[in-house]
């Protein structure tokens, strides 16, 4: 076999690899959006300073691994939620911007266009 061929394989395996783990991430997502949307809502309350800084870093976590598996779209939306998450005052968060934080997360989950790969 030569070095072009055991490269392509290897990419194959790769592709097939991150697909695997795209449906995976897909098929449990509304249950992340879920937990995340309730994170947002206790943000919300006077004291959820930590549930705040939980849903900071499950965001952007979710920032880096969504474009890593496929999903640029799903990637920046939460960029979008994480920015305006960042941009409120310290502490716990304003409730009604809780409650349009939490709202946007759930409407993700049920956004196909955002957990569709991309063809690029």
């Amino acid at each position: 076999m030569s070095d072009t061929s055991d490269h392509g394989a290897a990419r194959a395996r790769l592709s097939d690899s991150i697909a695997g783990i795209r449906a995976r991430f897909v098929e449990g997502f509304a249950e992340r959006a879920h937990e995340l949307s309730a994170l947002a809502r206790e943000a919300g309350q006077p004291d959820g300073a930590s549930a705040r800084q939980t849903l900071r870093l499950k965001l952007h976590n979710l920032v880096g691994s969504a474009p890593t598996i496929g999903l640029p779209a799903l990637g920046l939306r939460i960029t979008q939620i994480e920015a305006a998450l960042a941009s409120a005052p310290p502490g716990s968060l304003d409730a009604r911007l809780a409650n349009r934080l939490a709202g946007e997360i759930e409407a993700l989950a049920q956004d196909r266009n955002v957990l569709r790969q991309s063809n690029q």
